[in-house]
């Protein structure tokens, strides 16, 4: 509820809070919210719908409801506005007062048809003035705010220098003057000639990035003070107004550090001069310092820059709108809600204290009731537990746990009993042991039934037991009796024989717990045999075995000759076995779930024919192996990756298909087939000529390789020969400083075979690349910049010496595009996108439009990262892909009613945007504005 003296919030609905900090600031104008008072419904317009009188009916809340905070969901409806998406507080200051004047231009109310005007309406003049005859032109312009472009940090005085400074009109930007008919040199100003009673001064922290294709947040300090005198920056015409001296009595601060996102909060003033914090549904008073309003600025670097402003002003680096109100101006309205909306709103108060005294009632009443329950539990707690040698009752714990909540059911213990109605030795930890005295408290208070509760399960499924001790059944419902309402009791005294465990249900624990210890000592026994070196005995499957073993073995999957029989009716010696003696043979076959149905003893031994087969198998095994091990001690040197080619003589070209097959027939334990004779056709073209071209392989000093061919000397050529047959052979030699390679290599095929190579490494999916980040010392070294096209060995020396870190980056796609690159990377180095330089083989990897295939970027290559030099006075947090569409206020009921009064507006040649002609520079790109 609200405080007594205190102010009212609004909700945020999600994204809302630049609105209802700016519906506040606007509140507070008392003079402003009189002239709202006025508004009366349109008879064009259903009033669900009438933006205005939703206003009328929001600020008569905020000024006489009895709420804390209020929703502001009516008024939304009513501009069609996304509650979910956050906008620019500027601009819905801008589009909502140009509502109002559309809405009330020619209203027969004076008050109302010049509100917006009267309160912030104010004038200036540009003013050219020829250099080469003087000749003077002036252009007049209204305006509801003075936007200040922000270039560092500042003070609003020399902000409001810059907006009227000399422009000097030269070169590319000269003036044509009227006078003269050409174009000459000029200067330009603004001259403020009319000054509102409120002055709203717009600080344009938001600007445009042309690098990064972003809009960023400048966080600037700016220092501005409590009062400001106007009259050194005004040209007023005519009769000259009282006084210019304006207080400061708002601030709208933009909390965060992204221009894509944060928080809006309004720091106002009151007539008594106290300042309120309105953070959406909380408005405290201001418990810091004015001067102390910016949190999340670092304190050391703040009191070093309050030590150059003035003595009594303030300094923020996010405050982004200020408002100034002629000294005194405010006190001299008194405004009132009007009074049919007065009438529904006391209603509303008045239910709302009728429900908090309700509240507050059953509040009592709850507080009351456990104060008594609290001394009734003291007094049972003191007398619940029996003396020695007294009475005692049995008690459910689980119902003692209910009525101790207090919840009233039935003291029921049917539960607690076993299937010959004594006391259920298993269930004693559900049981309580208490006095007489507190049983007859229990039984004398607890409800005869429960229409509501069944019998539990636990004493359903007793029902159908037999009756082994020839006793009767005491307390349980035959089975019709199953969905009867539970009854109270039984009544479990020491008096009763029916308290003490039952000796029938012991005995069959006892023999239970006997045949227990019996079968874990058989399990252990047989376990203890498997271990042992049996030659006499019964195969038995290793698959049972090691079920067996097992803490909890399932035997239901499971059998003790799983697949130990083979096709012949013998022992199949393929199978993993064990032997067993004759009693665990026994013991296995009679806990197996299914009985097995025969049995193979050792004396038969195992499959004859099987086992011949194996061994035939086995010794063809180890000659494979053997020619195997042959093969890999003559030519392996010549194979491995790491052995040079031969770069003298002639050289044999094979292809590296067959190369590859080979080394797979050769490795150890492998059983890859024989790779059969070098077959030449695969380097040779449908044309009869070669498909690939070997010449780079001859260039070097035997450390390159190629994807399909590979280069052998004379004497191996020779070797191959006599082992693998090869046909024609293809030949390469240099002579004269020439290059001979027979037969001819194919034009057309070769630079197909080379395109397609380069398309596979370039065309992957799922691919990874490897981020060398430069360190801040690197600068332009001409080896940081061969990185990546050095060689992934070379490119990680060059890291690793100098310092530099690699990133992995997992997951990458050809087709990914170089911004979604950046953002990959800065999610593990944590630098924005727009500091993040890349450079491939010494090209900058500048388009974050483009895809990585664009730049010939293979999987696993290395490229070079260096961070730009970072801007301390802008700070980005959390950029967004750089062509985000921004809608604005497009489709809302703000954008039906243009401003009344006409601006001239300007529109930028670089970006096309509509600029406010108070700018010189372009409010999104920051372009020069241009002449006329």
């Amino acid at each position: 509820m609200r405080e007594e003296k205190g102010l009212v919030g609004l909700r945020n609905l999600g994204a809302t809070c630049y609105m209802n900090a700016l519906l506040q600031c606007l509140y507070m104008n008392k003079s402003f919210r009189e002239g709202v008072y006025q508004m009366t419904p349109s008879r064009d317009i259903e009033r669900s719908e009438d933006a205005c009188m939703q206003l009328v009916e929001l600020y008569s809340r905020l000024q006489v409801s009895n709420q804390k905070y209020l929703d502001p969901s009516d008024f939304i409806s009513s501009i069609k506005l996304n509650p979910h998406v956050q906008q620019d507080p500027q601009e819905f200051y801008s589009l909502f007062i140009a509502l109002i004047e559309r809405r009330h231009e020619g209203h027969a109310n004076s008050r109302l048809k010049d509100l917006i005007k009267n309160e912030f309406g104010g004038k200036y003049r540009y003013v050219t003035t020829c250099q080469q005859c003087g000749n003077q032109t002036m252009s007049d312009t209204e305006f509801n705010d003075l936007s200040l472009s922000i270039k560092g940090n500042s003070t609003l005085s020399n902000l409001l220098k810059d907006f009227s400074a000399e422009e000097s009109m030269t070169d590319g930007n000269q003036y044509n003057c009227e006078s003269c008919q050409r174009l000459v040199d000029a200067t330009r100003k603004i001259e403020i000639t009319a000054l509102p009673p409120v002055i709203n001064f717009q600080l344009l922290r938001f600007y445009y990035d042309q690098t990064t294709g972003q809009k960023r947040k400048r966080r600037s300090r700016i220092s501005f003070p409590q009062m400001l005198d106007m009259a050194s920056y005004v040209n007023i015409q005519g009769k000259q107004p009282p006084s210019l001296m304006y207080e400061l009595s708002g601030i709208l601060i933009h909390k965060g550090t992204s221009a894509y996102g944060g928080h809006y909060v309004a720091h106002l003033k009151d007539d008594d001069g106290k300042w309120w914090v309105f953070d959406d549904e909380s408005v405290k008073p201001l418990d810091t310092k004015l001067e102390d309003i910016d949190p999340e600025e670092d304190s050391k670097k703040k009191e070093q820059k309050k030590e150059k402003e003035e003595k009594g002003n303030i300094g923020s680096c996010n405050a982004y709108m200020l408002i100034y109100s002629l000294q005194g101006r405010n006190k001299e309205f008194d405004p009132t809600v009007p009074k049919e909306i007065q009438h529904a709103i006391q209603d509303t108060n008045d239910m709302l204290v009728a429900s908090i005294k309700e509240y507050q009632t059953n509040l009592d009443i709850e507080k009351s009731e456990n104060e008594a329950r609290e001394i009734l539990y003291n007094d049972l707690w003191k007398g619940i537990h029996p003396k020695p040698k007294e009475e005692f009752y049995w008690i459910s714990r689980e119902w003692l746990q209910e009525w101790i909540k207090g919840e009233k059911t039935v003291l029921d213990n049917h539960h607690l009993l076993c299937q010959h109605g004594f006391v259920d030795f298993h269930k004693i930890s559900k049981m309580k042991r208490i006095s007489s005295w507190a049983w007859q408290y229990f039984w004398e208070n607890s409800p005869d039934q429960d229409e509501n509760m069944e019998i539990e399960e636990d004493s359903k499924d007793v029902e159908n037991m037999e009756d082994v001790a020839g006793l009767p059944l005491v307390g349980l419902e035959k089975e019709e009796e199953k969905k009867k309402p539970r009854k109270k009791g039984p009544i479990l005294s020491s008096e009763d024989h029916t308290v003490f465990p039952c000796l029938e249900c012991l005995k069959l624990e006892g023999q239970r717990l006997q045949d227990s210890r019996q079968d874990k000592n058989r399990r252990d026994k047989f376990l203890a045999e498997i271990k042992k070196n049996v030659t006499d005995g019964y195969y038995i499957a290793e698959s049972f075995l090691k079920e067996f073993r097992k803490k909890d073995p399932n035997l239901e999957e499971v059998n003790p000759i799983d697949d130990l029989e083979c096709p012949h009716g013998g022992v199949n010696p393929r199978i993993e076995f064990d032997i067993v003696t004759k009693d665990a043979w026994e013991y296995f076959s009679s806990i197996a779930s299914e009985i097995p149905s025969k049995s193979f003893s050792t004396k038969n031994g195992t499959c004859k024919e099987c086992t011949d087969e194996l061994d035939r198998e086995q010794a063809a095994w180890d000659q494979s192996q053997k020619e195997r091990l042959s093969q890999r001690k003559k030519y392996l040197p010549m194979f491995e990756a790491k052995s040079k080619m031969p770069t003298k003589g002639v050289r044999y070209a094979i292809p590296k298909s067959w190369q590859n097959r080979w080394k797979q027939y050769v490795t150890k334990d492998s059983d890859s087939v024989h790779p059969g004779k070098i077959d030449q056709n695969d380097l040779i073209c449908d044309h009869g000529r070669l498909r690939f071209d070997p010449t780079p392989l001859l260039n070097i000093d035997g450390d390159a390789q190629d994807p399909d061919v590979f280069l052998v000397d004379e004497k191996h050529w020779q070797m191959l020969i006599e082992d693998y047959d090869p046909e024609t052979p293809v030949t390469c030699f240099t002579q004269d400083g020439n290059h001979i390679i027979e037969p001819e290599i194919c034009t057309e095929c070769s630079q197909a075979e080379f395109q397609k190579k380069r398309d596979a490494k370039i065309h992957f999916e799922n691919g990874e690349l490897i981020i060398v980040e430069a360190p801040s010392d690197a600068g332009s070294s001409s080896e940081w910049q061969t990185i990546g096209s050095s060689g992934s060995r070379r490119s990680n020396r060059i890291a690793n010496k100098s310092g530099g870190k690699q990133h992995k980056i997992e997951g990458v796609n050809s087709h990914d595009t170089i911004q979604q690159l950046k953002l990959r990377i800065f999610e593990v180095t944590s630098i924005a996108p727009f500091l993040i330089a890349l450079t491939k083989d010494g090209v900058a990897v500048d388009d974050d439009d483009k895809i990585i295939s664009s730049y010939e970027i293979e999987n696993h290559s290395h490229i070079l990262l260096t961070k730009r030099p970072e801007d301390t006075e802008i700070l980005d947090e959390a950029p967004v892909p750089r062509h985000t569409v921004e809608t604005g206020f497009s489709g809302t009921g703000l954008t039906n009613f243009p401003p009344k009064r006409k601006v001239s507006q300007w529109t930028c040649d670089a970006c096309t945007l509509e600029n406010d002609p108070s700018l010189e520079y372009c409010g999104a790109c920051e372009a020069k504005r241009p002449d006329g």
